[in-house]
């Protein structure tokens, strides 16, 4: 199978019928969707140790009762904002591929489940955050979540 056959692969629309579950977090009150199988806990920053030469985005390394993550400021990650004076409180641990991740957030909300009634298609150009980051949208209760690719955000080697 070719890269880009892999890449189609992994973005084709979910089978009408199949729900799957998301949880739901804010940036800068943007709502957005993390699958839950790449969540594995939701805590509170303490100590964040830099890393010297970084990309802007990592904001360096946490211990998670003894495990190493490397913590992204998502709000940089995915070009919502700019916050140079943001204080940062919570993250969510995220595994994908074996490797640990901490997305700091501002807020964490709950789990829901998203069908295919619910998907909606956006224009090109219509969402603020880099198509390649963003799975589908969805229309819950008359708000867009966006549902993150979580592959491709952690894919630092394109950007």
């Amino acid at each position: 199978m070719t890269l880009a056959m892999r890449e189609l692969d992994r973005r084709v629309i979910k089978p009408v019928g199949e729900t799957y579950s998301v949880f739901t977090v804010s940036i800068g009150g943007e709502k957005l969707a993390i699958p839950v199988p790449f969540v594995r806990t939701i805590f509170s920053l303490s100590v964040i140790t830099p890393v010297p030469r970084s990309r802007p985005s990592i904001l360096g390394l946490i211990n998670l009762r003894g495990h190493i993550l490397t913590a992204i400021d998502l709000s940089q990650r995915l070009g919502l904002r700019l916050d140079q004076d943001k204080s940062y409180a919570l993250a969510v641990a995220i595994q994908n591929k074996g490797e640990d991740y901490a997305f700091v957030i501002d807020e964490a909300s709950e789990v829901l489940m998203l069908t295919p009634v619910t998907r909606i298609t956006i224009p090109h150009g219509a969402n603020h955050i880099r198509n390649e980051f963003i799975k589908e949208f969805h229309c819950l209760d008359h708000a867009i979540i966006s549902v993150l690719e979580i592959p491709a955000i952690l894919d630092f080697s394109a950007s």
